[in-house]
């Protein structure tokens, strides 16, 4: 028998370990790379100067003219509940004439829970707002409307799923429209026999004969939770029977939503029953969206949700980490920094212990917002100052250098600029003739026209076509569209053309305006971007 010798064996299995980690070494390397260059373009953030004030309207004309941004709150609240919400989910409408009275178009839309959603928000706070100040008159138009929108989170609720509350779990709609409403929403009903729209269904049970638009994503569900987080927190059952109902129903609603989630575990399924690709389980440690939804279940139904919150909570730890984000997100799918603002706004207003608020408060500060600072963005400059009321020490997160008085200035800035840069009777695509200074390339602050660039993207799309290693990358243009231009400083609401500038894009892309050939000022967007801000800062008493 032959005796084998042992001396070479820990060579050998050196050997062997070198062979294994050689591939796994190598990909993270590789990956490694890949988040550096990510990382290196979203860092451009990091580098932003405070927004500099010489350029703001003068506070105190502000100050003195306050009546202004109200009366422009109350226009557009006509203007929203009058053309803007036919069968009570927020689009946008084109007129026949410059009359404004008729109108032609309402527009389709993949956005309608979001949209709908910030509507109902905005209602919320115009209804607190008006408590704040006694005013008996406001309570019932903000009621009125608030009841419209939850008529619409029920329509939303039931056409897909057949009815409303737990005993009809499934999915949430991204639009849906009775068969009486189809003058309002045919793009809902017209349906390609060879191509048909893979997210169009007829409704479940005797909603079988209305149109649902589902593949519901995760920005649509930021909808749901910021409108009914927002009617629990501001809207008081007692004061009549309609505020009574909103509450109920949103409590029903938010069952059902959790009951249909849990049987489905957590995944959100599209018309086929197959999964969509937004999935609410935590992946990462803090991530939000199971952990809000059960937060608001456990404002509406105590007894039901409470328990499962904490104990889900703890078990995915994420109040570690709950309310950070990531500033990657600044370099590509912007969008995405809006709908997670939605929602640790919908977590936080409803966390009831103090001191679990003020840590998610802390992370949201120093992991999400500090890095939104210097973005004069109305909507996340407005949640900083919302969240500063909650605290016992702002001075905390207060930054000398853009300080909240600043950044109040900032929000109040913006809010004006709506009527001086020419939308105060509409948020419509006027071009340049009727919005002469409204593009980055035409604005009156001499340092946006610069329309200095970032030139990071540049660096790296060099290194992708030139650099023989660069190859290896250059997938990463299919995640950010390194073509586009990134300027060092954001549009104000003077060189926005229309969209719905809380949450499309960011500020820091495009050339701003309104001017294709078909922009002839008859299109008017939902008001949204104005109400929510304003009435937000006067629920909260921010101004």
């Amino acid at each position: 028998m032959r005796i084998r010798t042992r001396k070479n064996l820990p060579k050998k299995n050196i050997l062997i370990t070198i062979l294994y980690l050689i591939p796994l070494i190598g990909f993270g390397t590789y990956a490694g790379f890949a988040l550096y260059i990510i990382d290196d373009i979203a860092s451009f953030t990091l580098e932003l100067d405070p927004p500099d004030t010489n350029y703001f309207t003068p506070l105190s004309q502000i100050l003195d003219n306050q009546s202004y941004l109200e009366q422009t709150a109350h226009n557009y609240d006509l203007q929203l509940e009058k053309y803007h919400i036919p069968t009570n989910i927020s689009v946008d409408v084109s007129f026949y004439n410059d009359n404004y009275t008729e109108v032609e178009e309402w527009h389709g839309t993949d956005n309608g829970a979001l949209q709908l959603g910030y509507t109902l928000a905005s209602q919320c706070f115009r209804y607190k707002a008006a408590v704040n100040t006694a005013d008996l008159d406001e309570i019932a138009n903000a009621t009125r409307m608030v009841k419209k929108c939850v008529s619409g989170f029920s329509n939303m609720l039931a056409a897909p799923n057949g009815g409303i509350g737990p005993e009809y779990p499934g999915t949430p709609a991204r639009f849906v429209s009775a068969p009486e409403n189809k003058k309002y929403h045919e793009w809902l009903f017209d349906q390609d026999s060879e191509n048909p729209n893979s997210r169009h269904f007829n409704g479940t049970g005797k909603y079988h004969n209305w149109r649902v638009r589902l593949h519901t994503s995760r920005d649509e569900l930021a909808g749901y939770y910021l409108g009914f987080a927002s009617v629990l927190k501001f809207i008081d059952p007692t004061v009549n029977e309609d505020s009574r109902w909103c509450v109920e129903r949103i409590k029903l609603l938010t069952e059902q939503m959790i009951e249909g989630f849990r049987k489905t575990n957590w995944l959100v399924l599209g018309g086929n029953g197959e999964p969509t690709g937004s999935d609410l389980n935590p992946i990462f440690e803090g991530s939000p969206w199971q952990i809000t939804l059960l937060r608001i279940g456990a404002t509406a139904l105590p007894e039901k949700y409470e328990s499962l919150y904490n104990y889900a909570a703890a078990k995915m730890l994420s109040m570690n980490s709950l309310g950070k984000s990531d500033r990657a997100n600044t370099a590509y799918d912007t969008y995405a920094l809006a709908f997670s603002m939605d929602v640790m706004f919908s977590l936080i207003i409803l966390e009831d212990n103090p001191q679990l608020q003020l840590h998610y408060i802390k992370n949201f500060e120093r992991g999400f917002y500090d890095y939104l600072r210097y973005h004069r963005n109305a909507y996340f400059n407005v949640i900083h100052l919302a969240f500063m009321t909650l605290v016992p020490d702002s001075r905390l997160f207060e930054k000398q250098e853009y300080n909240d008085e600043m950044i109040k200035w900032d929000i109040l800035d913006q809010l004006w600029r709506f009527n001086t840069s020419g939308w105060g009777n509409g948020i419509r695509n006027y071009n340049l003739t009727v919005r002469p200074n409204s593009t980055r390339a035409t604005s009156l602050n001499p340092e946006i026209a610069k329309m200095e660039i970032n030139l990071n993207r540049a660096k790296w799309q060099d290194f992708f076509e030139n650099n023989i290693y660069g190859t290896l990358f250059a997938w990463l243009g299919d995640l950010i569209n390194f073509n586009d231009v990134q300027y060092l400083l954001p549009l104000t609401v003077s060189e926005m053309g229309v969209h719905h500038f809380e949450w499309e894009h960011s500020k820091f892309f495009g050339k701003g305006g309104d001017n294709k050939p078909e922009d002839n000022g008859l299109k008017q967007v939902i008001p949204n971007s104005y109400l929510v801000i304003y009435w937000m800062g006067k629920a909260f008493d921010i101004f």
